[in-house]
């Protein structure tokens, strides 16, 4: 469960580098689904 979290706060982090935070966390979630 930690470390779920982790990888999400990781994921989003790295979608707000790439500049389209949006984007990057739609993909996140689609990965997780």
């Amino acid at each position: 469960m930690l470390l779920y979290g982790l990888f999400l706060v990781l994921s989003v982090s790295r979608a707000a580098e790439d500049g389209k935070s949006t984007r990057g966390l739609a993909t996140a979630v689609k990965r997780f689904s």
